[in-house]
């Protein structure tokens, strides 16, 4: 079993001024290959490979990231990945998809989400020892290990400056399950849909509607590219779109958890 600490090193954080009045801290994820996801997705597979999976099969938006985190551990532990990937809307090859595909994935290409999903679920059907991984990685197993990798780091961090406000992306909400059960009641969590999923999903509704949780949605449409750029690299379809509201919300101090570039 390889250790996690190779893909889950310590963290980067960076600060930049918001304003005159304003300092915020950046955890820099977007220094890993395959983003936050990549500090458990290499144990979340061994595990799977474990019990007799050798091919792992996603179905992925075109712009996720989790198809990257997801063939990179496979290229490292040398199992199969399938991804089937939504075209962009002029129905190209994402350059994500793309670079999944240099860490070994084979690639399936599909019109739309929702082909992807459905094909994806046919074929690991077909073969016993594959295994089909959910959106986002939202899956129960992968969460646990996530937890204790981000509770491990997020210690770290908090004794060296306390965290009063985190701002975080939202996209299928594993990372946001997550760090619900890390971070302590004194700080703050304010979580912004990027729009992967629609307001009328379950998932999303439950974040409405927690209490602990201040909500924000992104104006624009996950297909959409950021239009307001930060001064670190950071996902245009994901992450950067909360520097907007960085910009107008966070107070000084907070930190933004960046997950990838």
């Amino acid at each position: 079993m390889q250790t996690l600490s190779k893909y889950s090193p310590p963290l980067v954080v960076d600060e930049i001024n918001i304003d005159a009045d304003r300092i915020i801290g950046i955890v820099r994820d977007d220094l890993l290959i395959g983003g936050t996801k990549q500090r458990a997705v290499v144990g979340y597979v061994q595990r799977l490979m474990a019990r007799g999976h050798r091919k792992f099969i996603y179905a992925s938006p075109f712009s996720g990231f989790a198809q990257i985190a997801l063939s990179y551990a496979c290229q490292e532990l040398g199992a199969d990945c399938v991804l089937y990937c939504e075209l962009t809307p002029d129905g190209k090859i994402h350059e994500f998809s793309l670079k999944a595909q240099s860490f070994g994935a084979r690639l399936v290409l599909c019109k739309d989400l929702a082909e992807a999903h459905q094909k994806a679920e046919s074929h690991g059907l077909l073969i016993p020892t594959s295994h089909t991984i959910p959106l986002g990685l939202n899956a129960p197993e992968f969460r646990a290990i996530l937890e204790e990798e981000i509770l491990r780091h997020w210690k770290n961090l908090t004794e060296r400056r306390p965290v009063h406000e985190l701002w975080l992306p939202v996209g299928s909400g594993t990372l946001l399950s997550v760090f619900k059960k890390v971070v302590s009641a004194s700080t703050k969590i304010f979580a912004v849909n990027v729009n992967v999923l629609s307001e009328t999903d379950a998932r999303i509704g439950a974040i409405i509607q927690d209490a602990d949780v201040t909500y924000r949605k992104s104006p624009q449409r996950f297909h959409d590219p950021c239009r307001k750029l930060p001064p670190v690299p950071s996902n245009v379809y994901y992450d950067a779109k909360l520097f907007d509201f960085l910009q107008r919300e966070a107070s000084d101090g907070a930190v933004w958890w960046n997950v990838a570039k």
